[in-house]
């Protein structure tokens, strides 16, 4: 996938499913992932995805509970790719 930046230049991005944790100064670091980039994998609109998180941490009941984020930062939440790796496929063996 190429995104098309505001100075007329273009950056590739790996598509999610091909990102791999990477080394730096020799420890692992996992992939990360956005609410935008985790409402992807579960094909559910950001907002829903957003609403959802708002409710599970207010201690309300949601129909299918969000792993919790591995971080927050300024930008939002972020979890590791495996979290939601692991996310899907208990949802689909209950299914």
């Amino acid at each position: 996938m190429v995104i098309q930046m505001n100075n007329n230049r273009s950056r590739e991005v790996t598509p999610i499913h091909k990102r791999k944790p990477i080394e730096v100064y020799g420890e692992l670091v996992p992939v990360l992932l956005s609410l935008n980039e985790v409402a992807e994998m579960l094909d559910m609109r950001k907002q829903t995805l957003r609403n959802n998180l708002d409710r599970q941490r207010k201690g309300a009941k949601v129909r299918e509970p969000l792993p919790l984020p591995f971080t927050i930062i300024s930008c939002g939440p972020l979890w590791t790719k495996k979290q939601i790796e692991v996310y899907l496929e208990e949802r689909n063996l209950e299914s």
